[in-house]
């Protein structure tokens, strides 16, 4: 765990960091360790999830991950849990490659293919290792950056619950969230690999970290947001006092602030404090707001809303009555194994081909 009152030396008095703990919310965000990968933190979910509800892995019959942190290319995360997990062979596995809206675009996905009866449940993993697309002293990026999973276990029942979802994108507008290196368009190579890169404020940046063109998300997210969220009530004919509560992705405070106020409806009802306790957790936040704001807690219609990277976003109106919410979890790392013998590894396996 960072906190804001460790990084004093990033601000330049006090009074300058306690007005951007006050309007923008940074306060503490969880970094994983060097050896932890995202399979890690989506086992962990995971186990947690089985374990509580007493899910036999061999009744699992499909595995979506959501992240844009892979262990590997390829294959997917999917694959790597479904291993760790020793679920059954006729369990569908993907990823879906995508950040802050990808939660809800994936319960999407797991909603249309248990109603279409393809499956009759879903694993749903989500999350990300932000942390590790920054520099420490990058402070565009990294204070925003926290890392983690969930999990959630969807499943068919013959009673009806019904949801809606809406989803979009604006992707002319693509470059706004961005990796620019380490794919087929700019692969890392030695000409880039140290090439650090100072922006007008002397932040420091690789062209494989995420780059974040800070006001025109800001424009994105409080502009489009509001309205298609105001569209979306008005086709499904819900008027906002008929919903319970409304997870935001938590992009930051003052976003979650403007969107609330866009809507007409205060932070009780569409809370800014996971973002507060916990930072942006980019794929998982939808879901942690849920558990960290409705643990113990009870809510029956509610609104998620997940915006960002692709400059898409997905909201979603389900019933929460059947929900069984475990709260927050910490993930401890127990692995021994490093970079230096990943490496090793892999290469006496390649030599022994």
């Amino acid at each position: 765990m960072i906190s804001i009152d460790d990084e004093s030396a990033f601000f330049k008095n006090e009074k300058a960091k306690e007005r951007t703990r006050r309007i923008v919310g940074f306060n503490k965000r969880y970094q994983a360790d060097p050896n932890t990968t995202m399979t890690d933190l989506g086992e962990a979910a995971s186990r947690a999830l089985i374990d509580s509800m007493h899910i036999s892995p061999d009744e699992i019959q499909c595995l979506i991950f959501v992240h844009q942190s892979p262990d590997f290319p390829h294959p997917n995360n999917a694959c790597l849990l479904h291993g760790r997990l020793n679920l059954s062979e006729n369990c569908a596995c993907f990823d879906i490659n995508l950040g802050c809206s990808g939660f809800v675009y994936a319960l999407w996905v797991a909603y249309g293919m248990i109603e279409s009866k393809a499956v009759k449940n879903v694993l749903l993993v989500a999350g990300d290792i932000s942390s590790r697309s920054s520099f420490i002293e990058n402070r565009i990026v990294n204070p925003l950056c926290s890392d983690g999973a969930s999990a959630t276990f969807i499943k068919y029942t013959a009673a009806e619950n019904k949801s809606a979802f809406m989803t979009g994108t604006a992707g002319q507008s693509w470059d706004k969230i961005v990796v620019p290196a380490g794919g087929c368009a700019i692969p890392i190579q030695s000409d880039i690999a140290d090439k650090i890169i100072y922006d007008s404020k002397q932040h420091p940046w690789l062209l494989s970290h995420s780059y974040i063109d800070g006001m025109a998300v800001f424009d994105f997210t409080t502009n489009k947001i509001p309205q298609t969220i105001k569209e979306f009530l008005h086709l499904n004919k819900i008027e906002l006092n008929n919903i319970d509560f409304i997870a935001l992705h938590q992009a930051n405070k003052q976003i979650v602030s403007f969107i609330a106020q866009s809507l007409g409806v205060d932070n009780s009802k569409a809370p800014y404090d996971t973002f507060v306790n916990y930072s942006n957790l980019s794929a998982c936040s939808v879901p942690s707001v849920i558990n960290d704001q409705l643990y113990k807690k009870s809510a029956d219609l509610t609104l998620f809303s997940g915006f960002g990277v692709g400059m898409s976003w997905c909201h979603a109106l389900v019933h929460l009555k059947q929900l069984q919410n475990l709260g927050i979890h910490f993930y401890h790392e127990n692995k021994t194994d490093n970079r230096s013998k990943l490496i090793s590894d892999w290469t006496e396996k390649i030599k022994a081909l």
